[in-house]
C-alpha cells in the first residue's frame, strides 16, 4: 500500500504491522492521499480484510482517506467473510464498490476510490461465478484467472454506468 500510495519501496523488516510502526516513516511521507485531500477529493478505501491488519486503516486515515471500509465495517453491516478466507470475497467487494461509486459520483466533488482485493493472496481464492482455468489445478493460477474475470466484469459495469467517461482507472499490485 505504501509503495503504490507513496511512490517508495517501504522497508518490511517489521512484518505485517510495518505500515504504522516504523518510527514515523509512513506518517512523514507525502502520499497520493495527501495530495488528493489537499486538492479537495473525497477518498474512500475499500478492502475485504481487516483494517487493523498491518495497521492499514490508521495509515490511510493519516493520509487523507475520509472513509475506510474493511472487514470490521462489513461485519457491522452483516456481511461476513467466506469460510477459510481472511476477508469478504472479491465478488462482494466489487459489488459494494459500485454502491460507493454511486455515492461518490453524486457528490459533485472529485473523488478517489481505492480497492484492495484478496483473491490472489496465497493460497489464492476462486469464486463460483468464475470459470475455471482449463487443465490446471493450482489454486493460485485459478485465483489469478478468477480475479482477471472479476476485474473484467467490474470494468464492463463501470463502462455501462458511464463512470469511466471522466475517471482514471489504475490497477496495480500491493506488494513490491
Amino acid at each position: 500500500i505504501v509503495n503504490s500510495q507513496c511512490g517508495t519501496l517501504f522497508p518490511f523488516e517489521r512484518g505485517s504491522d510495518a505500515l504504522a510502526s516504523s518510527e514515523g516513516i509512513a506518517e512523514n511521507l507525502v502520499c497520493l492521499g495527501d495530495v488528493l485531500k489537499k486538492a479537495g477529493y473525497k477518498q474512500t478505501y475499500m478492502g475485504g480484510a481487516e483494517l487493523a491488519f498491518a495497521k492499514k486503516g490508521d495509515f490511510l486515515a493519516a493520509h487523507g482517506f475520509d472513509i475506510t471500509l474493511g472487514q470490521e465495517k462489513w461485519v457491522e453491516r452483516g456481511i461476513y467473510p467466506n469460510k477459510n478466507q481472511f476477508g469478504i470475497s472479491d465478488e462482494k467487494l466489487f459489488e459494494l464498490s459500485l454502491e460507493q461509486l454511486e455515492y461518490l459520483q453524486s457528490s459533485n466533488s472529485p473523488w478517489n476510490l481505492t480497492l484492495l482485493t484478496i483473491g490472489t493472496h496465497i493460497p489464492g481464492y476462486r469464486y463460483d461465478s468464475c470459470l475455471p482455468y482449463p487443465n490446471n489445478e493450482f489454486p493460485l493460477v485459478q485465483a489469478l484467472h478468477c480475479t482477471d474475470q472479476l476485474i473484467g466484469r467490474w470494468i464492463d459495469q463501470l463502462k455501462e454506468k458511464g463512470y469511466l467517461d471522466n475517471t482514471i482507472l489504475v490497477i496495480t499490485a500491493d506488494h513490491q
